[in-house]
């Protein structure tokens, strides 16, 4: 009996220590390549204007990813204004958060067969990046990081946000019902207009 309960402990406490030192394994995996970006991010000319360091900045977001948060990058090149550059990335990081929904509003819109035309797929994607920009203002309302590199007068930056998963898929999910809402009762009153003018016609 006592071998058996010496058996048993010895299970529990390997459970209990391996998923810890797999997770600590990754952790110094994610560690190592964070700071080897950050030397690669200053040899390529690349600077941020907070008080972060570049390495400090890389090792937090590493956490924050195995933690399950999202970092998303926003990316302009060789715009001749820094404010302006700053804006593009901005919008690029919007941009390619609304690409992962993009794939999900088409799958919709083509499901239900007598909406897919290319007419409806234009204006739920067009209704869907509206109502996207819309949600994600709350969710990624200030990056965590912003680094500039110059290049000939001309300016690169790019934008880091750090957000939780849930609430980019909220944002996501939202904006993809929203956008389908709007495109229906476009269709319902463009339909009615349609009813209306032919009942017109027909009374003529």
């Amino acid at each position: 009996m006592k071998r058996f309960l010496s058996l048993v402990m010895m299970l529990v406490m390997l459970l209990a220590v391996t998923p810890l030192d797999s997770q600590a394994q990754v952790s110094q995996s994610s560690l190592k390549a964070a700071k080897a970006r950050a030397k690669e991010l200053k040899k390529e000319k690349w600077y941020c204007e907070d008080n972060k360091t570049l390495e400090e900045a890389l090792v937090y977001m590493a956490e924050k990813e195995g933690q399950g948060y999202r970092v998303i990058i926003g990316t302009a090149y060789g715009i001749d204004n820094q404010n302006d550059a700053n804006f593009d990335a901005r919008d690029d990081a919007y941009q390619k958060v609304g690409e992962l929904g993009k794939s999900v509003i088409k799958g919709r819109i083509a499901s239900n067969r007598q909406k897919r035309n290319d007419k409806t797929s234009r204006n739920s994607e067009a209704a869907y990046d509206r109502n996207l920009v819309r949600e994600l203002e709350g969710v990624m309302d200030a990056p965590y990081l912003t680094i500039y590199r110059e290049k000939n007068g001309n300016f690169d930056c790019r934008i880091y946000y750090v957000v939780q998963s849930t609430l980019i898929d909220k944002a996501i999910q939202k904006a993809e019902d929203n956008a389908l809402k709007e495109v229906e009762n476009a269709q319902k009153y463009g339909e009615s207009i349609d009813n209306f003018i032919s009942g017109s016609n027909n009374a003529d």
